[in-house]
């Protein structure tokens, strides 16, 4: 996608300052992947197994649902715990959850820094946006749950 193409699908990302397309198209890791720092594979929770026959990945031991719950758990895998807000808080890392109308969750995104996120989108490139919000709506739902990891000290 081009840039004119994510700002017609996100219409917030028209008037953010920090929007731009920050990797080439990759197909071969998704949102949930990219939010929880792997570029190699997709995260899906399609069994327990940790690859599945379709090459995703999902954390041993997690139960293997589309649930916030279970995402939340795959995340804490990696030292995330659920915290209250976007907002930046220095020392820790965040996480965005995103649930469409159902609840289900279908995005993820991740500070970079503060006022800095970023997203992978869908099976295209990586951008960077200076809200969870502007990547909301009808395609990836809304910001429902935020996680925080503590930063390597250092």
């Amino acid at each position: 996608m081009n840039e004119a193409d994510f700002k017609l699908a996100f219409p917030a990302l028209d008037s953010d300052p920090a929007f731009r397309i920050s990797s080439e198209f990759d197909p071969g890791y998704n949102c949930i992947a990219y939010a929880a720092g792997d570029n190699t594979q997709p995260w899906e929770p399609m069994n327990s197994a940790a690859v599945t026959s379709a090459g995703t990945y999902w954390p041993a031991g997690v139960v293997a649902l589309p649930t916030v719950s279970a995402y939340v758990a795959a995340f804490a895998t990696l030292g995330y715990e659920v915290c209250d807000s976007a907002d930046h808080e220095d020392g820790y890392e965040k996480v965005a959850l995103y649930t469409n109308a159902e609840g289900t969750p279908v995005h993820a995104a991740r500070e970079v820094d503060a006022g800095l996120w970023t997203s992978k989108m869908g099976g295209a490139e990586d951008i960077e946006h200076s809200a969870p919000l502007n990547v909301a709506g009808m395609i990836y739902g809304t910001p429902t749950t935020f996680l925080r990891r503590s930063l390597p000290a250092g």
